[in-house]
């Protein structure tokens, strides 16, 4: 359980003493006592068929982009991910669409010519996640110029694991076998 609660639009001064994450065991405990049935990969879908029939019967309108229906998703993807990151989750959007024999390599090297979304859009909601961060401009420009952080940063089990001789062993019992 989070030590703090998160309101919208009120900052938080209050350290968050723990975090609640699975460990190894609760991950086999799950897998191995649970059945999962993976029902999509038994659907036949495409994407394009999928966004004509939710347009036709629906009413429903494209976005621009996989997540693209939310303010800060499309700014986070669009914008700071690229930026700050070097991430343009397009390419995993768009490599799945490849993999799945939708569209070719070529035109998805060409769809990522083009940028995520409209420079006007994109001011506009970079002034809107600002303001509703609570930053001022400086410190937003600080925040996307500090050098970025990754996983390996904070403390995790999966350091202490990454060093053991054996856990390239267990790993793949763990995926031939328990699985």
């Amino acid at each position: 359980m989070c030590s703090t609660l998160i309101i919208p639009s009120v900052p938080v001064t209050v350290r968050v003493r723990t975090f609640p994450h699975y460990t190894l065991y609760d991950r086999h405990f799950i897998l191995r006592n649970y059945n999962f049935i993976p029902i999509l990969d038994y659907v036949d879908y495409r994407k394009k068929d999928a966004i004509s029939i939710l347009e036709d019967e629906v009413g429903w309108r494209y976005y621009g982009g996989k997540h693209y229906e939310s303010v800060y998703t499309r700014f986070l993807q669009g914008c700071i991910l690229p930026k700050k990151f070097g991430f343009d989750k397009r390419r995993s959007h768009l490599s799945s669409l490849i993999c799945s024999g939708e569209i070719t390599r070529d035109e998805a090297l060409r769809e990522l010519e083009n940028e995520p979304y409209s420079r006007d859009t994109m001011e506009a909601e970079r002034d809107h996640v600002i303001k509703k961060l609570g930053l001022s401009e400086e410190e937003f420009e600080g925040i996307m110029s500090l050098p970025p952080k990754s996983f390996w940063d904070y403390p995790s089990y999966e350091r202490k694991l990454k060093n053991k001789p054996y856990t390239g062993l267990l790993r793949w019992v763990y995926r031939n076998f328990v699985k």
